[in-house]
């Protein structure tokens, strides 16, 4: 999660240098995290084509995205 947006690698599994819109292949969304060596965010093109799906977090700390 990234200001209220999941994020997902794909593609290659080896390569895990970003993460994109869990949405990107449904909405064609832009939105991407580019990680670093040790997985921490280098830099965020975070400009979304859609709204933010809708989550609760369960007393043990999992999200569950609301229809």
């Amino acid at each position: 999660m990234y200001e209220d947006y999941s994020f997902s690698y794909q593609g290659r599994k080896d390569v895990k240098k970003y993460l994109y819109c869990s949405r990107r292949l449904s909405t064609k969304c832009p939105a991407r995290l580019h990680l670093d060596e040790t997985g921490h965010i280098v830099k965020a093109h975070a400009n979304h084509n859609h709204p933010p799906p809708k989550y609760t977090i369960t007393k043990c700390g999992t999200y569950i995205k609301i229809a």
